[in-house]
């Protein structure tokens, strides 16, 4: 049983100055090419999504934000009342991967010690595990 050769058939449409061809074959080859090519992309959007937010990380606009709100927690744990050096972070209240908007609001952030920072509710959050606590 043979298959027939699918009929191509060039459709013209008029733009603003001469006009195109349109080729439904290609449009169809290309669907399957991005179909396998899926995982491969889905790959490089994490990556280039992982080294927007190191980039976001290492911005001055987010040193700035993080020195704001240590100063305004007096550089203390929020929750244990640590006040070591060397173990104090600033943690986003709202997630830093779902919330875009309030990522250099000051009311988003506190600074906890790193043992009480690990026991929140979104440590570890990001858009791709979807889950809020990690080991």
């Amino acid at each position: 049983m043979t298959k027939e050769e699918p009929k191509i058939n060039l459709i013209r449409f008029p733009v603003m100055k001469g006009s195109f061809d349109y080729n439904p074959l290609i449009i169809n080859l290309e669907k399957d090419a991005n179909l396998q090519m899926a995982p491969y992309l889905k790959e490089r959007d994490d990556r280039i999504a992982e080294l927007e937010k190191q980039l976001l990380r290492v911005s001055l606009r987010y040193k700035k934000w993080r020195k704001a709100v240590f100063k305004r927690d007096r550089y203390t744990c929020q929750i244990c009342g640590d006040n070591s050096g060397g173990n104090l972070c600033v943690h986003h209240i709202k997630s830093f991967a779902l919330y875009p908007k309030h990522r250099f609001k000051i009311t988003n952030g506190r600074t906890l010690c790193l043992k009480c920072h690990k026991e929140t509710e979104n440590y570890g959050f990001t858009k791709e595990n979807g889950n809020a606590k990690r080991d």
